[in-house]
């Protein structure tokens, strides 16, 4: 598989844990936040495909 470059501004930038900062782990919170938001919906809507 081929890695796709992030171009996205708001992204980490470390490629290692020991390289990540505090400012890294915000951004990596902030998008997990967003993406958490809806997975019961998103789960329970995959769980109906099963019927």
């Amino acid at each position: 598989m081929t890695a796709v470059p992030n171009t996205d501004e708001s992204a980490a930038t470390f490629h290692a844990m020991t390289e990540s900062t505090a400012e890294d782990w915000a951004i990596i919170a902030g998008h997990a936040m967003a993406h958490s938001a809806g997975l019961a919906d998103r789960v329970l809507d995959h769980l109906r495909l099963l019927r």
